[in-house]
């Protein structure tokens, strides 16, 4: 057997078994989650009890949605919660499962395919030392139950395909399929297409027209179809979501999830909208100073990744094709703040070039320095290795549930919050009719993934128009958290909670731990008082 397969085999079984080791820690999650890897799993669980891309759940108010609350899905792309939902036509809904596929393609196939990309450009031995570094990649990890990592993987096949296409320009047909099964796995791979049209430009420029290439994009644009077309008919746009500018909410509004969760019925957010409540001044400065907080965050990856890029020295343009791709994925900060989801492919991208340069460029202009430097990255990855183990056996173990909260861990009853609320849960789906509408003060998919009960959000909003959206939907129960006691978005239910004044409109119906469920008595309502 030859080297090269010697090497991609050992990286292969690595990666299984630190597949497994992150698998069964993975077993320990007792709770779903709460936003978006719980929505993810909603559409999953639709799909596979054949009733289609569909949740009943709203979470915001930009727009009426049907007052039986089940709508399509305005929000995610499709390919993650169809994989999902294969896994749970097999095994039942369940925890495990929503997220077991997102650790298959961060803990595999990311590795393997950056290996594959290393290798085409260098050598193997960087080949492997860059796979077994995605591979201990700790976002790899910490996103899984959402469709980041398919999409860095999709998006890693990209670009292997876009490189061995320098040879086999057949490869272009492979990169088209990868690229529209990207866009379909997340919709800002839409910057993906950007930087591969660019790359073409950059590297063709001699001879733009390539038959091979044209036929590629068309059929990632064959694979896309199908879904802008369904986008159009549900969201009025092709290539947006009626979540569109809801990035922007969180990154120029402090007050974003109050101005998210207010009832906007006729009112449609969009550009106009957005700048005219930021300001121009406060969108620049606002820019400028999320792209400096990128810099500064790739201040060491970056420009290393750039020189080693530039030293390279192939026929092939590589040092362009990079480039390229490092301008455009920087650009994500300007559609949303910084987050390691959008990273999760370029980190382990950009250490390609840092390890030529370490491990070939400057050993061999400096052999004395050969060692070291081959004893530093073998130190960064132990170090690597062991932040990953100790975090599942001292972090998970030892810290307490508030700090391990949305960082990628599992959810486990030792926290009390998932305790009080899996005990609510487990109430709701004992006492409460299958077809109620629930009002929920926290994120309300939860309830609906677990009770099959549909849920809303209480908005932002004084009693008398919570109340009205009550109304609208055909709410019958409110859920409240004792520990929201400040949260502005539900002050008028805590002012009821904590008054210590009975309300003929509510009736409380659950009060353990820190969850409380009223009952809405709509008898006792005037409905003609609503605004």
């Amino acid at each position: 057997m030859s080297g090269k397969k010697n090497l991609f085999k050992i990286l292969f079984i690595m990666t299984i078994i630190y597949l497994i080791f992150n698998s069964y820690f993975m077993s320990k999650n007792e709770f779903i989650g709460g936003a978006d890897d719980v929505r993810y799993a909603i559409i999953a669980k639709n799909i596979a009890s054949g009733r289609g891309y569909v949740v009943d759940v709203i979470h915001k108010f930009f727009y009426p949605y049907p007052r039986d609350v089940t709508h399509q899905d305005d929000l995610y792309a499709p390919l993650y919660p169809y994989i999902v939902a294969f896994f749970y036509t097999l095994f039942g809904a369940g925890e495990f499962f929503s997220k077991f596929p997102a650790l298959v393609f961060g803990l595999v196939g990311i590795p393997l395919m950056i290996f594959l990309i290393a290798k085409e450009i260098y050598n193997e031995k960087i080949a492997l030392v860059a796979g077994l570094a995605s591979m201990l990649n700790p976002s790899s990890f910490s996103w899984t139950g959402t469709g980041d990592t398919l999409y860095a993987f999709l998006t890693v096949c990209t670009i292997y395909c876009f490189i061995k296409a320098g040879k086999d320009k057949r490869w272009f047909y492979l990169m088209g399929l990868c690229l529209g099964l990207s866009y379909l796995a997340k919709i800002t791979a839409a910057v993906v297409v950007i930087a591969v049209v660019l790359a073409y430009i950059i590297n063709y420029r001699k001879n733009l027209i390539q038959e091979e290439f044209i036929v590629g994009m068309i059929i990632a644009l064959a694979i896309v179809s199908p879904w802008l077309v369904r986008n159009y008919f549900v969201t009025g746009s092709p290539t947006g979501s009626l979540y569109s500018y809801y990035p922007y909410m969180f990154k120029y509004f402090e007050n974003s999830h109050e101005i998210t969760s207010k009832v906007y019925w006729g009112q449609r957010i969009g550009l106009d909208w957005f700048l005219s409540n930021v300001g121009i001044q406060r969108f620049i400065e606002s820019t400028l100073a999320e792209l400096l907080k990128t810099c500064l965050a790739f201040s060491l990856v970056v420009p290393t990744a750039l020189i080693g890029t530039f030293l390279t020295r192939r026929k092939e343009k590589f040092t362009l094709v990079w480039t390229v791709f490092l301008m455009f994925f920087l650009a994500y900060t300007i559609y949303y703040p910084f987050n390691m989801r959008y990273y999760i492919a370029m980190i382990p991208l950009f250490s390609i070039p840092i390890f030529y340069l370490f491990m070939n460029r400057i050993p061999r202009k400096y052999p004395d320095l050969k060692k070291p430097l081959s004893f530093l990255i073998l130190v960064g990855l132990m170090v690597l290795l062991l932040f990953n183990i100790s975090r599942f056996f001292v972090f998970y173990t030892y810290f307490p549930p508030s700090v391990k909260w949305g960082a990628g861990y599992p959810r486990t009853s030792d926290d009390p919050f998932i305790r009080d609320r899996m005990e609510m849960i487990s109430w709701i789906d004992d006492n409460l009719p299958e077809n109620s509408t629930m009002m929920v003060c926290l994120l309300p998919h939860p309830i609906n993934f677990y009770t099959n009960i549909k849920s809303i959000s209480v908005p932002f909003e004084p009693i008398d128009k919570i109340l009205y959206v009550a109304d609208y939907y055909n709410v019958d129960y409110i859920s409240c958290n004792k520990e929201l006691r400040d949260d502005k978005k539900i002050q008028a239910i805590e002012d009821l909670k904590f008054s210590g004044v009975g309300d003929t409109r509510f009736e409380l119906i659950y009060d353990k731990n820190n969850e409380m469920i009223y009952r809405i008595n709509w008898q006792t309502i005037n409905r003609t008082s609503f605004p």
